[in-house]
């Protein structure tokens, strides 16, 4: 099964030292009462050691950008929207996209190598992912429970927590 955003490797085939990861979780209180908690997976990113030889200009709006523009827009009489990307940095390019991308702007990218140690329930979600999106499993993620600590996910893009995930997306959209 292959995601796009990573894949299972043994922990000895990388290069660098794998990245650990955790939960972060959201308690959201719908209209209705009800609660529901999203789950997000998080690299700690300050533990990539790439990190110092990134580029992660990614431009953002600052406060007095954002309080400019509403007043403008209530100036000018002007409807504003606003957009949720649901998995927003799951969806920017991989990382040789953002190599060749970062090229073309005249601007050096390093050759990405990141791998991530998830916590060990990851693996079983991933194996009831893959199974609820292909209705078969590969194997991929069948990982023995006392063998979790020697397998890593190897990124293919960039994820939640990677210094980065910004930039990567913001090339997507453009």
């Amino acid at each position: 099964y292959d995601c796009g955003i990573w894949k299972a490797k043994k922990a000895a085939e990388m290069k660098l030292r794998p990245v650990d990861a955790i939960w972060v979780r959201k308690w959201k209180k719908k209209q209705d009462g009800t609660i529901v908690i999203k789950s997000r997976l998080c690299a700690r990113g300050f533990l990539d050691s790439q990190v110092s030889q990134l580029n992660t200009r990614a431009t953002t709006a600052t406060k007095l950008s954002q309080k400019l523009l509403l007043a403008l827009s209530q100036i000018f009489k002007l409807e504003l929207e606003s957009w949720d990307v649901s998995g927003a940095f799951l969806k920017g390019f991989p990382f040789k996209e953002i190599e060749k991308k970062l090229k073309t702007k005249g601007m050096s990218a390093p050759k990405r190598e990141v791998s991530i140690r998830p916590p060990p329930d990851v693996w079983q979600h991933l194996k009831e992912i893959e199974k609820e999106k292909t209705g078969r499993s590969s194997g991929m993620f069948n990982i023995p429970t006392n063998q979790l600590w020697y397998y890593v996910l190897d990124c293919i893009k960039a994820m939640y927590g990677l210094n980065d995930a910004p930039l990567a997306w913001q090339l997507a959209l453009q």
